[in-house]
């Protein structure tokens, strides 16, 4: 046993040396990612010819890069046993289907696979100390790594077949990845070296805006180091509340931008790699900035905010030389065209009601925003 173990250690500490010093720059950088998070949850949304026409309506609108989601469940946050449901997870065939539409429109494509829990609650509280108690924590993250990497690796298998450019390879797992002070990261690491065997492309993860909230944030947390040097991009879920005010203008918009950019400028240079936005986006709501990731606010429906809000956006992400990419949360596999054409479907047309408010762009007067903007690291976007 002891043998055993210690060829276990060995091979985990290879990895993650070879996670640490694996060239990650030897292929050209992409240029500048202007994508949109591609959102379907039920077995078949991606093999319709609905979402066909969505998918080369995201081209039609200047972007470059599309991140496909595909989500798997747990029951709660202390269960270890990650499972695809037979109804909401895609299909195989149905992501593969997605990544081929939007491959011969000529976009780049992200995969992004994400965990939903059961009962409805947050996948950051995976594993929180409430959930699962520090005596128990390390065998509850043995469990559940396990299961996560056999989901993970799937998808990674995936992306490499189908030619994917980026894999995301977590998101919002703040619990698995925070927890007594990074404890869990060098397994982490080694399982990012694991994935560079078996993918080519491009590896980040995405980080929840909350994490890093404050300027404090890269020098408190320097022990994310080794973490995002194995990755190719810092990945960040970026729903920084930009305003408190009722009805706040541009302006004072592109002034809430300011503290959150001068925190992530601040991480790009503690940790020595480029920032990609893999989530951020404004719901078609009143007062839709004050708390953007907050899908649940019953606020009146109002394309006017979101516009504003995509505008204010763009002004205020000119010229940040340390960005990389911006992925839109985000675009449905059906347009607004078939989801208000009565001869469609019932399951189609239900939809309506929901994307009054949803994040969603299309066919709203945000989507005019995206059709225009002209940014790219460092170049002056057009004013409005």
């Amino acid at each position: 046993m002891k043998t055993l173990a210690l060829l276990l250690l060995t091979q985990t500490a290879n990895l993650f040396a070879a996670a640490l010093t694996s060239d990650v720059t030897t292929t050209a950088p992409f240029s500048f990612m202007r994508g949109i998070n591609f959102c379907g949850y039920w077995n078949n949304d991606y093999e319709h010819d609905y979402s066909s026409r969505s998918i080369a309506k995201i081209a039609e609108t200047g972007n470059n890069w599309v991140s496909i989601l595909v989500t798997w469940y747990q029951e709660d946050e202390k269960s270890t046993a990650i499972y695809m449901d037979s109804d909401k997870t895609p299909s195989d065939k149905s992501v593969r289907k997605a990544i081929s539409d939007a491959k011969n429109l000529g976009l780049r494509v992200s995969l992004k696979p994400h965990i939903d829990l059961g009962n409805g609650k947050w996948r950051a509280d995976i594993g929180a100390p409430q959930y699962v108690s520090d005596a128990n924590f390390d065998a509850f993250f043995a469990a559940w790594f396990a299961s996560y990497k056999s989901f993970m690796n799937h998808y990674a298998e995936m992306a490499e077949e189908s030619g994917t450019e980026m894999l995301v390879i977590g998101t919002e797992l703040i619990n698995t990845t925070e927890r007594q002070n990074g404890k869990t990261l060098p397994a982490w690491v080694a399982y990012i070296g694991e994935l560079r065997q078996k993918y080519s492309g491009k590896l980040t993860y995405a980080a929840d805006w909350s994490e890093w909230r404050d300027v404090s944030a890269p020098q408190t947390k320097i022990f994310w180091k080794d973490f995002w040097q194995a990755l190719d991009y810092i990945g960040i879920d970026a729903y920084y509340p930009l305003s408190k005010k009722e009805n706040a203008t541009i302006s004072e918009l592109v002034l809430g931008w300011q503290q959150p950019l001068s925190v992530l400028e601040q991480m790009s240079a503690a940790f020595q790699k480029p920032v990609v936005f893999t989530e951020f986006g404004f719901r078609s709501v009143e007062k839709c900035y004050i708390s953007p990731g907050d899908y649940k606010l019953n606020f009146p429906a109002s394309e006017e905010c979101q516009r504003n809000s995509y505008i204010a956006t763009y002004q205020a992400l000119t010229g940040r030389k340390w960005l990389s990419g911006i992925f839109w949360w985000s675009w449905m596999p059906y347009l607004k065209s078939d989801i208000t054409n009565p001869e469609n479907p019932w399951w189609v047309t239900q939809k309506y009601q929901g994307y009054l408010r949803d994040y969603t762009p299309e066919g709203k007067s945000a989507e005019s925003i995206l059709k225009n903007e002209n940014l790219t690291a460092g170049k002056k976007w057009a004013s409005y």
